[in-house]
């Protein structure tokens, strides 16, 4: 078995608790859901297997977020509409 350990910068992981403190001030649950996670692997070294059972979610999620964290940087932090029929209440 193969075992990888990614290591990011300080600045990282302070911008990562910002953005955090963002997502609670505005009630974004999917992104404190991503970032605890993240921060859970990178800052704490908990492994992406019991953060996915702790966050309930598959645990393919926390490898595709950190994937996304490492190519797209912050910018995977930010959500897009994905397409279909737009909300009623506005």
């Amino acid at each position: 078995m193969l075992q990888l350990r990614i290591r990011v910068s300080g600045t990282t992981v302070k911008e990562l608790h910002k953005r955090l403190e963002q997502a609670y001030a505005i009630g974004d649950v999917r992104l404190v859901r991503r970032i605890s996670v993240l921060l859970g692997y990178l800052a704490q070294g908990l492994s992406p297997a019991d953060l996915a059972a702790h966050w309930s979610i598959s645990e393919a999620s926390p490898y595709n977020w950190l994937r996304a964290l490492l190519v797209e940087g912050m910018e995977s932090l930010v959500y897009h509409h994905g397409g279909g029929r737009p909300d009623n209440l506005r």
